[in-house]
């Protein structure tokens, strides 16, 4: 597998402070969208990555997801309090070993349909 599927995802998961990798018609992933909202989540961005069958990469970007996260079904859900895409810049640059280190990996759509509705996705994202 080359890198390219590694910064993609390290360049999407940087983009925005919710980012979900989905794939169309996926109920899962349509919930996970309608929880991230902007209704939900105001002044929050969020990015969607849809994985769409025969798109060039999106095999090896789910195949990375897959392994780096060990997580087989769609969606993927990263959060992140921070959205400089200049930390992503300077961490690529710096040669970190792991630029995401500080977006958590939260899973799929039931661990954040928990968070959510613990209230605790609303803490993290919003402080409140």
């Amino acid at each position: 597998m080359s890198s390219e599927p590694a910064n993609i995802v390290n360049h999407t998961i940087y983009s925005s402070q919710i980012v979900l990798f989905t794939q169309p018609d996926c109920t899962y992933c349509d919930r996970a969208i309608v929880e991230t909202s902007w209704h939900n989540y105001p002044g929050v961005s969020r990015e969607v990555f849809e994985l769409e069958e025969g798109e060039p990469d999106t095999a090896e970007i789910q195949e990375y997801l897959q392994e780096k996260y060990g997580q087989s079904a769609v969606p993927y859900v990263f959060i992140s309090e921070s959205t400089s895409p200049s930390a992503f810049a300077c961490a690529c640059e710096a040669d970190i070993e792991d630029p995401e280190s500080d977006r958590e990996f939260i899973g799929g759509s039931d661990a954040l349909h928990s968070m959510h509705e613990a209230g605790r996705l609303h803490e993290m994202l919003l402080g409140t």
